[in-house]
């Protein structure tokens, strides 16, 4: 079964405030879930942007208690990527999918 987890991180706008970010694994990687596009009716969801920082690590958490995250980023990540109002997320040192065809039951979601 899929899994959404948690990743703990701070974006380089809006000072040092901690967000937890749905994340995934898709493709062999792990992808920050940037929102969720639902489809109520067969009680599916799937991402409606993913990005992953090339730049920057993922860190485990090495025990993760009950609500806690999964995964911390090692640095800020840029709030314009994630948010989709960079339109070279590339030249930034990012990857971003838009829509990628993989769905998730509604009940998973966090």
């Amino acid at each position: 079964m899929r899994e959404i987890t948690k990743t703990a991180l701070f974006f380089d706008e809006g000072g040092a405030a901690i967000h937890l970010v749905d994340t995934i694994w898709y493709r062999g990687f792990l992808w920050l879930v940037a929102g969720w596009l639902e489809n109520k009716e067969l009680r599916l969801q799937k991402p409606s942007r993913l990005v992953r920082p090339l730049r920057l690590q993922f860190q485990p958490n090495p025990k993760p208690e009950p609500g806690a995250p999964n995964y911390s980023i090692s640095g800020p990540v840029s709030k314009a990527v994630y948010e989709g109002r960079d339109q070279q997320p590339e030249k930034r040192g990012y990857a971003v999918i838009d829509a990628p065809e993989i769905h998730f039951p509604i009940e998973t979601l966090h």
